[in-house]
């Protein structure tokens, strides 16, 4: 005798509680710990145009680093601590120089089950360890759950280079920057391609908002030499990276303020009494204001005619009145004025950075290699 036929209710019922079985095989499998990417920050979250680029962990011999570490529990929750340490390629901890100790960062990791949570630690690599690795433990204190580990190969920066932070409203703005022969080595300057590796600097573009992946205290700052600032929103900091910034300006960093939108924003901030000028007004920018940059900066550029710096229509800027402390800068007219603030500096332009004709002016390259930085 056959059954009657199943009706369209049944069918999407006994269709769903097979997908829910073979979810819950498919969670049975995964590990009790995921670790995520361990990265170091400064850190420029990837695009999907970038998927090819594998976050790693930079740091400079010497120098502290702020790391994050990216984790999730998936079959209960584990209150945990964890541990950052560096080792050597035959897996012994990394010694301090001059004394028969290591350092490791350690921290508490409350992981609640299913949800993904992001740590940050600390990491000290001494001057002359070589293929250095870092190991992440994490170590449940209660019930027996066990510990869990993630080793990640550090990537060293060479000693010429630094980072160099965009933090901008619109940061893809400024993806130039890393094509800029400034940025590159000498040797490499005829490489279309070039690795982070390759150059002077490693450009890190930012959007300034909530957990900005910027380090939170001034000794995690000693290998960034430049910030160039656009339109961001400075309370999208929290109150120890603005503290840092500070730190950093005071120890020898400098900061490039594209000043059109962003200087009555920085007004009434964290860095309102260092701002080398104030915005008193709107105005336009034409030929006759642009004469005095391009005086000054043209060059003769090789395999190419020497042609100056002209605005093909007018640009929007804005009317400086530069701090007691500060000065115009030679060559630019009223167009720049810098201020050193403790052993660092800030310079600040009357017009956007990203300007199109600006970017399009042969000599721009030396303009900003040898005026703005």
């Amino acid at each position: 005798r056959k059954s009657p036929p199943k009706t369209a209710a049944q069918l999407e019922k006994e269709r769903e509680e097979r997908l829910a079985r073979l979810r819950k095989e498919k969670e049975k499998k995964k590990p009790n710990v995921e670790f995520g990417n361990f990265v170091s920050l400064p850190h420029e979250p990837k695009s999907a145009a970038d998927g090819n680029q594998v976050p790693a962990c930079f740091y400079k011999p010497g120098h502290w680093t702020s790391t994050v570490l990216s984790a999730k529990a998936n079959h209960f929750k584990i209150n945990g601590s964890l541990e950052t340490a560096v080792v050597s390629g035959g897996g012994g901890r990394v010694g301090l120089p001059g004394v028969p100790y290591s350092m490791s960062g350690r921290r508490s990791a409350p992981l609640p089950k299913g949800q993904p949570k992001s740590f940050r630690s600390v990491l000290f690599v001494p001057v002359r360890a070589g293929g250095a690795m870092a190991v992440n433990r994490l170590e449940a204190r209660k019930g027996g759950l066990g510990t869990y580990e993630k080793s990640d190969a550090l990537r060293r920066m060479p000693s010429y280079q630094y980072n160099f932070v965009v933090l901008a409203r619109y940061p893809e703005n400024y993806s130039y920057v890393k094509g800029l022969d400034s940025v590159k080595r000498p040797t490499e300057l005829d490489f279309e391609d070039l690795t982070q590796g390759d150059t002077y600097y490693r450009i890190q573009l930012l959007k300034a908002e909530r957990r900005a992946a910027l380090p939170s205290y001034g000794l995690f700052w000693t290998s960034t030499a430049y910030v160039l600032w656009d339109d961001a929103n400075p309370d999208a900091l929290t109150l120890d990276q603005q503290v840092a910034i500070l730190d950093w300006l005071h120890w020898g960093g400098q900061l490039i303020i594209s000043g059109p939108e962003s200087l009555d924003a920085l007004r009434n901030s964290f860095l309102g009494e260092y701002l080398p000028a104030e915005s008193v007004r709107s105005r336009t920018i034409g030929e006759e204001e642009v004469a005095a940059l391009s005086d000054a900066w043209t060059i003769a550029v090789r395999n190419q005619p020497t042609l100056p710096l002209t605005a093909i229509r007018t640009w929007s800027g804005i009317e400086l009145k530069k701090h007691p402390e500060a000065r115009f800068l030679d060559g630019t007219g009223d167009l720049l004025v810098e201020r050193n603030v403790g052993r660092g500096r800030i310079v600040v332009s009357a017009f956007g950075l990203s300007n199109p004709d600006l970017l399009a002016w042969p000599s721009f390259d030396g303009f900003f290699n040898a005026c703005l930085l």
